[in-house]
């Protein structure tokens, strides 16, 4: 998979090293999760807050994983959001963005 993401972005004109491999979890269980951290993935997209939550407690102790919620957010659980998440990729209006703010939520860039 790192041979094709390094020849896709030589095409494009990019650095590889700028392309972030995200593995989609969604309705996956945390073993599986695991496994895939085993094999050196370490950023992990999932779709649904409350389906992360359930996977979270199995998942805390993966050092330098990150989770990316890459699904819709609801305003009324962006505070869970904000605690069970790294990235938050859909943030898709400003009241979302206040209420994040508002509940602390430390910004980070899904692009390293």
């Amino acid at each position: 998979m790192r041979e094709r993401i390094r020849r896709a972005a030589e095409h494009a004109r990019r650095d590889a090293a700028e392309i972030a491999l995200l593995a989609v979890t969604k309705l996956f269980p945390a073993a599986v999760i695991r496994e895939a951290y085993d094999l050196g993935l370490r950023e992990f997209g999932e779709n649904y807050v409350r389906e992360f939550q359930d996977k979270a407690p199995q998942v805390k102790d993966l050092a330098d994983a990150r989770f990316h919620l890459i699904g819709h957010l609801q305003s009324n659980k962006s505070k869970l959001a904000a605690e069970l998440f790294q990235v938050i990729q859909t943030v898709d209006s400003p009241k979302l963005a206040r209420r994040l703010n508002d509940v602390g939520a430390h910004w980070t860039s899904c692009w390293r």
